[in-house]
């Protein structure tokens, strides 16, 4: 879609399915999370039935017709974020020349791309999804602190702390 060369897949492609960047809604507090993670996996998972042990704990205060129906998303209002109240930020920072996304994408597809979500409402999530790549690369991939492949990260980040 954006020109993205193989040797961005090469480098970043496994790092970022490894650790399964999703676009999600944050959904809950962190300390639960680092709970659940500690707990055997027949207590989060047993049968076919998700979220064992979450359900067990609010079983007495939480409706059964509630913690077993069917999942349900959050309606997220990505279209006017992309045309109204984010789009100077959102094309700003999808078109900031200093990007990783400028070396693996044609510049050319890139604004061509966004031009159509002007009146295109069909790519919002799409749109949403390459405003965060950028600001992930510039967190993260521009970061000297932590830069891919950088052997001496572990003592940079101590020396920062």
């Amino acid at each position: 879609m954006f020109g993205i060369t193989r040797q961005f897949w090469a480098e970043f492609g496994s790092p970022i399915t490894q650790i399964a960047m999703e676009l999600r809604c944050p959904s809950v507090f962190h300390k639960v999370l680092e709970f659940e993670a500690g707990l055997h996996p027949e207590l989060k998972v047993k049968g076919g039935q998700l979220k064992r042990a979450l359900k067990a704990a609010l079983s007495e205060c939480v409706p059964a017709e509630i913690l077993n129906r069917k999942k349900t998303g959050f309606p997220v209002p990505y279209g006017r974020w992309m045309r109204h109240e984010l789009k100077e930020r959102v094309w700003s920072d999808i078109l900031d020349s200093s990007g990783l996304l400028h070396t693996h994408m044609k510049r050319s597809a890139v604004e061509s791309f966004l031009k159509s979500t002007e009146t295109d409402t069909s790519c919002d999530k799409e749109l949403f999804g390459l405003w965060v790549l950028s600001l992930w690369e510039k967190e993260f991939l521009n970061n000297p602190l932590l830069s891919l492949g950088d052997e001496n990260k572990e003592g940079k980040l101590r020396a920062a702390g």
